[in-house]
């Protein structure tokens, strides 16, 4: 009887012991979980940095201006998307913002919400323009910021390549004639522009 009570608490001990101790293939499992949460957690935390310096970058750029409506502007990236918000006194000003955050490498697009006193933009051309870009399949509408100004279209930003830069120039262009078309195209030091 003895035996058969030890026999039987070895076995409960065991169930117990078992079922509180992960098996090794759980434990691995568990392992490449906690590897897969950490490489994540890293990116995280890398992408944030790039992205805090993309904001130092631009913020100490416009700093380097010496305009003092630039301290008006709140800079933010999130994977190297730019998005600025604030006032500015008139669209030169604009331009010299926008052109100089497009300066920045690895720049992917850039939306603005800044208010400009004495705004004299036409809306309905820049979004015609904008219309066509994102219409067009090689064109990728993101890399660039469009201002039109009476007679004067400005495109700001960076092409992948020469046919998306051509198409860009083309589709500013039909909108009509009588519209003078201003492009500054950056392109990263290690991108390679395709042809």
């Amino acid at each position: 009887m003895k035996k058969i009570f030890k026999f039987n608490l070895l076995i409960f001990i065991n169930v117990i012991l078992n079922a509180c101790a992960p098996t090794p293939a759980e434990f691995l499992m568990g392992t490449g979980v906690a590897i897969a949460v950490k490489t994540e957690e890293q990116k995280i935390i890398q992408n944030n940095s790039k992205d805090k310096i993309n904001e130092l970058k631009i913020t100490r750029e416009l700093i380097n201006k010496n305009k003092i409506s630039f301290s008006d502007l709140n800079i933010t990236s999130l994977e190297n998307n730019i998005t600025i918000d604030g006032n500015l006194n008139n669209i030169s000003d604009y331009l010299e913002v926008l052109n100089t955050i497009w300066l920045q490498t690895e720049i992917k697009s850039v939306q603005s919400k800044v208010f400009i006193y004495n705004d004299n933009r036409d809306s309905s051309i820049s979004d015609q323009l904008l219309l066509r870009l994102s219409e067009d399949p090689i064109i990728n509408e993101r890399n660039y910021s469009i201002v039109a100004i009476n007679n004067d279209i400005y495109l700001i930003g960076r092409p992948f390549s020469s046919i998306e830069e051509s198409n860009a120039i083309k589709h500013a262009a039909s909108i009509g004639i009588n519209y003078n078309i201003h492009t500054s195209f950056y392109y990263n030091k290690n991108h390679l522009l395709l042809i």
